[in-house]
């Protein structure tokens, strides 16, 4: 769980703390997969997991769902993707729910 203050949103900051929060689960942890969850209407924390590699898996109408898995594992009900996606050279723009 995450939450930014306004006078931040839009600097990269979310990213770049969930894709360090990504290696540290992969390296240290050895998760078999992550699920993240946001409100349907909260289109920059939709666009956060999927530029995060993660893929769409349900809503329930109020929730959607987003799932990843650890890179080499075996894939199960995770979406098994090569690792967390590469860094861009500019940072999200996040935009206000």
């Amino acid at each position: 769980m995450y939450c930014l203050l306004r006078p931040f949103w839009g600097q990269g900051l979310a990213l770049e703390g969930c894709r360090a929060a990504l290696e540290y689960l992969w390296r240290v942890m050895e998760l078999p997969g992550i699920i993240a969850r946001a409100d349907i209407p909260n289109t920059a924390s939709i666009r956060l997991m999927e530029r995060l590699g993660m893929r769409y898996e349900s809503e329930d109408g109020v929730l959607v769902k987003y799932v990843l898995g650890r890179p080499g594992a075996p894939a199960s009900r995770y979406s098994l993707i090569d690792g967390p996606a590469p860094a861009r050279s500019t940072p999200a723009r996040a935009r206000p729910t």
